[in-house]
């Protein structure tokens, strides 16, 4: 018989926190023993799943194992993530390296990063890294004007990927040397790798083949129709060079009964968490499930489950929205055209919030299930699945309306915020949309020079 709590709740569909995050112990294992022999080889893991399998989850959970305080591997950490920002390339390893450079958590990293060798070819890969970071095509431009036009906007130079891949090398390659003294290694996180633009995507398929002692590579990949091929090609590089790949399918039944108790407070009986094993089992279609359980108060029984679990199986970001409260469900339709992450400025601008509100607007985002922080000032959707559900769903006439908001407070906005690239790439994708052809070709060009 199933338990229920005293006050129905509903769960956010953010990563998972680490401390909540349940099962996956054979892939929890995998993983340990992986970094137990990145002293003596490079350790490289894809983790593969459908969207909604709880891939960043489990990401978060490993950075979470070896940074923790309380008896982690206390080595540094560092993890950047993959944007769906067509024509941006190189812009999470600028970032990367970026974060390497200026790390000071760890004192004996600290040295090694303050090394005269591994400094200076840090600073040089950032500033090659920082040449080639331009649109590979201009926004919007050849979608809407055709390919002719685009040419007249596309960088004149090449890239040069063996440049950066010898640069990155070489700097990977100092680290290693200089990690072998020491008892610790570190560990790179790339989140959301079926983003990569396919230089990007080269350079990852590189490091793969060469990733140096002491260091480890983790990354995410959502299997998609659209990202299959890529996919195959990683696993095809993973195999040559004996890394290994954690396909996350749907989860045990003992992990979705702790799943439900972490999360919920639930105590299911063992019919119920086979059923939910057999007919669920990914953690973003069972929490659309539950949720939408608690909010039309109903118990977590066979029957009731059966009764609303097609819903949440077939689209599962369909029935978060639906649990949404009418704030959060204005939220989400606002602000699913923005580039992510989202800063908070240009949220506060777009809901109309005077300047000396934004304080109560961020306190109302720290109770949202639709947004969730990242940073200073700095938002993301909780779930891209969310995101990209509204974009499709909305109205051509409210889509563009969005984007002619938006383009409003970039516009009010410019040079204020702290990322140039991104206020110029935002401002141009939405003037675009709003059919400011003049001003969208111009900051085209000014994106691709910069």
């Amino acid at each position: 018989m199933t338990e229920m709590p005293g006050e129905m709740v509903q769960v956010s569909v953010n990563r998972c926190p680490p401390k909540e995050f349940s099962g996956r112990y054979d892939e929890r294992k995998i993983i340990s023993d992986a970094l137990f022999h990145v002293k003596e080889r490079g350790q490289v893991i894809m983790i593969s799943g459908a969207r909604g399998s709880g891939k960043s989850s489990l990401l978060d959970w490993v950075e979470n194992e070896i940074q923790r305080p309380d008896g982690g591997l206390k080595s540094p950490a560092f993890k950047e993530t993959f944007l769906e920002t067509p024509g941006m390339i190189m812009v999470s390893y600028g970032k990367l390296l970026a974060d390497i450079q200026g790390h000071t958590t760890f004192g004996w990293f600290k040295n090694i990063v303050q090394n005269e060798s591994v400094q200076k070819g840090i600073t040089a890969l950032i500033g090659i890294v920082k040449d080639y970071t331009t649109p590979i095509d201009p926004i919007g431009v050849a979608a809407r004007t055709g390919e002719k036009l685009a040419e007249a906007y596309l960088p004149s130079r090449p890239i040069g990927h063996d440049q950066v891949l010898t640069a990155f090398l070489d700097v990977f390659r100092k680290l290693s040397e200089e990690i072998s003294q020491t008892d610790g290694f570190i560990a790179i996180f790339l989140d959301e790798a079926q983003w990569s633009s396919d230089i990007d995507f080269c350079l990852l398929k590189d490091l793969i083949r060469n990733i140096p002692p002491g260091i480890a590579l983790i990354f995410t990949y959502c299997l998609e129709t659209k990202t299959q091929q890529k996919y195959e090609e990683l696993q095809l590089e993973l195999l040559r060079h004996s890394h290994q790949e954690i396909k996350l399918d749907s989860m045990q039944s003992d992990c979705i009964t702790e799943l439900l108790k972490l999360r919920y407070g639930l105590n299911i009986d063992e019919i119920t968490a086979d059923f939910l094993k057999e007919n669920i089992g990914d953690p973003l279609c069972l929490i659309a499930c539950m949720n939408l359980l608690q909010k039309e108060k109903l118990p977590v029984t066979v029957e009731n489950i059966q009764a609303n679990m097609h819903a949440a199986i077939e689209d599962p970001a369909e029935v978060i929205y639906r649990c949404l409260d009418e704030i959060q469900a204005k939220w989400a339709n606002c602000f699913c055209v923005l580039n992510q992450p989202m800063p908070l400025t240009i949220m506060a601008c777009m809901l109309h919030y005077q300047p000396g509100k934004i304080i109560q607007l961020q306190d109302d985002l720290k109770k949202s299930y639709v947004i969730t922080k990242i940073g200073k000032e700095l938002y993301e959707f909780s779930h891209p699945s969310l995101r990209e559900y509204r974009k499709d769903q909305l109205p051509d006439e409210d889509l563009e309306a969005f984007h002619a908001i938006a383009a409003k407070c970039f516009k009010n906005r410019i040079d204020k915020l702290s990322d140039e690239q991104y206020e110029n790439r935002s401002l141009a994708k939405h003037a675009t949309h709003e059919k400011y052809s003049e001003p969208a070709f111009d900051l085209n060009s000014r994106l691709g020079d910069n």
